[in-house]
């Protein structure tokens, strides 16, 4: 098979026993079965999917997106969508995520810098582990958790990023301190060497709020919030390139499907919008109970940590 789902199986077969990466090229919609196993059996066979799609007619169904963006992120790849073709972009994308895997010459690209890519890590497992009273209760990010406790990935880049969620499993005593520690195992793609990278830190318990939105991080506070907010909803992380309703080369049928797609995803981000501002006003709303009870009702007080989160919220 060379196209569509079948195609993808293929190389999820052939690359089962070694691994690595697929880059998909279509010019029209991959479409993949609403339960499709195709995540999971890339996942499982560590080959990561980067897919450019130059959406011949533009926004037909986003459905296909969704389903497609799924799959890239399962694996740790990346969508790339396009609205109609857009060389330059597509050339550009294609160039950064296949740095260090396919030569210029087989892309009819140049090399990107070695600054924007070229750093992978193939069969990546994160595992976060914590000290008594306190237990992981969630992974954030790319890659699929198969084992309790293990978040895989089948590529990591230098600019992937993940999130973990924490729970309180016990008693945990004031002053005392907690222990995080995350271990990324690894393949190196360069030497094929089995590796592991080990984070660990110590988080001072208070039990005070008042210490807790004082040491808070607002872009790692902010970068967890949008991500949840996104996962909670239908939208597609892929870059887009706009549209031109009068472009003619698209007939009035593929005009009035790709304004019916932009209006559902406008009404999405605008619901994700939403949701991430009730969010921000939730937790000015308990440091205003819990740490500034007793100032005046009509004066605005916000923790000097996060004072620019309603900025970023909205």
């Amino acid at each position: 098979p060379r196209a569509g789902a079948a195609a993808l199986g293929a190389v999820a077969d052939g690359l089962a026993t070694a691994g690595g990466r697929c880059f998909l090229f279509a010019g029209r919609a991959v479409e993949l079965p609403p339960k499709s196993k195709l995540p999971l059996v890339c996942a499982g066979n560590q080959v990561g999917v980067d897919a450019f799609w130059a959406d011949h007619a533009p926004n037909a169904d986003a459905r296909d997106a969704r389903a497609l963006a799924r799959l890239c992120r399962a694996t740790g790849g990346l969508l790339h969508y396009y609205d109609g073709y857009d060389g330059a972009s597509l050339e550009r994308d294609v160039a950064k995520a296949a740095d260090g895997y396919l030569p210029a010459a087989d892309y009819g690209g140049a090399p990107a810098p070695k600054t924007e890519g070229g750093h992978y890590a193939h069969e990546a497992v994160l595992k976060v582990r914590c000290s008594a009273g306190l237990k992981v209760a969630d992974y954030g990010g790319p890659g699929v958790m198969r084992a309790v406790g293990e978040h895989e990935c089948a590529v990591v880049k230098d600019g992937t990023s993940f999130t973990v969620s924490l729970r309180r499993d016990g008693d945990v005593r004031e002053g005392h301190f907690a222990f995080l520690q995350a271990a990324l195992l690894y393949s190196c793609p360069a030497t094929g060497r089995r590796l592991v990278r080990v984070h660990n830190v110590a988080l001072k318990v208070a039990t005070k709020s008042s210490d807790l939105y004082r040491h808070a991080d607002l872009e790692t506070c902010f970068a967890a919030l949008v991500r949840d907010a996104l996962a909670a909803s239908t939208l597609v992380r892929a870059r887009a390139v706009t549209f031109d309703d009068d472009d003619d080369a698209a007939d009035a049928r593929d005009a009035a499907a790709a304004r019916d797609a932009r209006k559902r995803a406008a009404a999405a981000l605008s619901a994700t919008r939403d949701a991430l501002v009730k969010t921000c006003v939730d937790v000015l709303y308990e440091y205003r109970v819990a740490c500034a009870s007793k100032s005046p009702a009509g004066q605005l007080i916000l923790p000097e940590s996060i004072k620019l989160l309603p900025l970023l919220a909205v």
